[in-house]
């Protein structure tokens, strides 16, 4: 099956079903380079993302983004800078996604990665 050039880089469902099969333990790192693409874009990088990417950079750290995803979902509910929502929605979902690929028995949730 082609698929047209067009409808790969505007389907955001095929980017989910891409990244949704990728290894688990590769995807919080291909997540953490899309994610960085945006950084320039930003008025600020908030300190909980940037801890998000050094926690990425190392495995044995994963379990702590569930603590980086709450904080991202705070700076975004305050978002005092009137930054792209869909920025800090992006990062919160690399979070879980990165959580959950800790190998920790409980989940954040289903569908991390639902944007």
């Amino acid at each position: 099956m082609k698929i047209e050039a067009y409808k790969i880089k505007t389907n955001i469902k095929l980017g989910r079903e891409i990244f949704e099969h990728l290894p688990c333990d590769l995807q919080p790192i291909w997540a953490k380079h899309i994610l960085a693409c945006f950084d320039d874009y930003m008025l600020q990088v908030p300190d909980s993302i940037k801890a998000l990417y050094s926690i990425i950079d190392d495995k044995y750290r994963w379990r702590e983004a569930y603590r980086c995803a709450c904080e991202i979902r705070e700076y975004g509910l305050w978002n005092l800078f009137d930054q792209p929502e869909e920025y800090f929605q992006l990062a919160e979902s690399i979070a879980r996604a990165t959580y959950n690929a800790s190998g920790n028995t409980t989940i954040f949730d289903k569908r991390c990665c639902g944007w």
